[in-house]
């Protein structure tokens, strides 16, 4: 067997937990159809190549009588990954779900307990904060007085600037713009 054969065999063997899983009927069952279960299914569906896999088969088990929560869903930045690995394009999704770019959660008064008619909130942003070339602006952050220097959402990511300037990542329909 050639190095990269061999290479290719770990790989599937790792992925597939052993050979039998080409040659044996797999199923996976998936419980739940909320937008997690959703998800994961279209997710898998797309890993495992579903159309050329007859030997594969996923199961979604909803339930027609639990309705949807609504309380109100959100989405880290991450999910542009995995709309586009499942193939969905991303304007179409925001249009058609009305989606909304969350930038971060937003705690009022949970740093500080407020005084004198003020309060504080810190914002817990989605995104990492900017990296490159082996470095992170966190371990330089992390190196100022505790006392004296700007909050990490303000200091690392450009999340707190947009949340608080009521702005998304993105502008609503123009004719040159991707989202319609």
């Amino acid at each position: 067997m050639s190095v990269l054969r061999a290479a290719n065999y770990r790989l599937l063997k790792g992925l597939c937990g052993s050979i039998a899983f080409r040659v044996a009927k797999r199923s996976i069952l998936i419980v739940g159809g909320g937008t997690a279960g959703w998800l994961t299914a279209a997710y898998l569906a797309r890993f495992f190549d579903l159309p050329r896999n007859p030997r594969l088969s996923i199961t979604l088990l909803a339930s027609d009588e639990i309705g949807s929560i609504g309380v109100g869903e959100g989405a880290f930045p991450t999910i542009r990954n995995t709309l586009q690995f499942i193939g969905i394009d991303e304007s179409a999704f925001v249009r058609a779900t009305s989606a909304t770019f969350k930038q971060g959660i937003r705690f009022d008064d949970w740093v500080r307990t407020p005084e004198g008619g003020r309060s504080s909130h810190y914002l817990h942003p989605f995104e990492a904060p900017y990296h490159g070339d082996g470095y992170s602006l966190v371990s330089y952050w992390l190196l100022q007085d505790e006392a004296t220097r700007r909050p990490f959402a303000e200091a690392m990511t450009i999340q707190n600037r947009v949340a608080e300037a009521q702005r998304a990542p993105k502008r609503p329909a123009r004719a040159n713009s991707p989202v319609r």
